[in-house]
């Protein structure tokens, strides 16, 4: 059987993903396929041969979605998506679309999405929009956590970064728009500020060198980044 684990939400997911192995791990055989260094070959090997031993064989591939677009590729979900005398572990770091579950009608697909609000908040952040921008952030930590929405803004940053590079991330084209629009409101220097004061709130929180909560050093971020782009 293949289990499927994707979605934006990649803490949830992972905590799944991690129980499943587990799982698989105590009941026998577990076998991981690196997904860079995958070939046909060495697929079929994985997926034609039972457990050495008596018990389960479960093979584990991790973002093998993010691999380029290739003939290659095609057929390794073809061959995956038909197993049926082993089991298969698959974890992306993403949404997968609808067009590239197609394949796995047999599957059990889990999607793990992100509460909306937290990507309205990553939308609002621009100069004189702080008072929003702080009533969103909330909104977001009471439905998920600090800690996801800290590491959503560091993804946001990172993204801002390449896009100023000139770098189109593979997103939705709606996606890419935003982000370009967003971009142009900040310069190189106070997104790479950003990215340095995110490394350092995350250095302060796991060695308790800060009394202040998460939240509240996400709060003096936006403001300080948002009353910089207004400068």
């Amino acid at each position: 059987m293949v289990t499927l684990f994707h979605g934006d939400n990649t803490t949830q997911s992972r905590q799944a993903f991690v129980s499943a192995l587990g799982e698989a791990q105590r009941k026998g055989e577990v076998l991981r396929l690196e997904a860079k260094a995958l070939s046909l070959r060495i697929l079929e090997e994985a997926l034609g041969t039972q457990a050495l031993f008596f018990g389960n064989k479960t093979v584990i591939i991790e973002e093998l979605f993010s691999l380029p677009k290739s003939k290659a590729k095609d057929e390794y979900i073809k061959q995956i998506a038909q197993v049926a005398h082993v089991d298969v572990l698959l974890w992306e770091s993403k949404q997968l679309s609808p067009a590239q579950l197609k394949n796995f009608v047999q599957a059990k697909v889990l999607g793990f999405k992100l509460n909306p609000v937290v990507f309205a908040w990553l939308d609002s952040l621009f100069p004189g929009n702080l008072a929003y921008a702080v009533k969103l952030l909330q909104a977001a930590v009471e439905r998920e956590s600090a800690e996801m929405c800290f590491a959503m803004l560091a993804r946001q940053i990172r993204l801002l970064l390449s896009v100023k590079d000139g770098v189109i991330p593979k997103l939705a084209p709606f996606s890419v728009a935003k982000l370009q629009k967003q971009a142009r409101v900040f310069t190189l220097e106070q997104l790479l500020h950003a990215h340095t004061a995110l490394v350092d709130i995350d250095r302060q929180q796991k060695t308790s060198a800060t009394h202040l909560s998460l939240h509240a050093q996400l709060d003096l971020l936006m403001a300080e980044l948002l009353d910089q782009a207004t400068s």
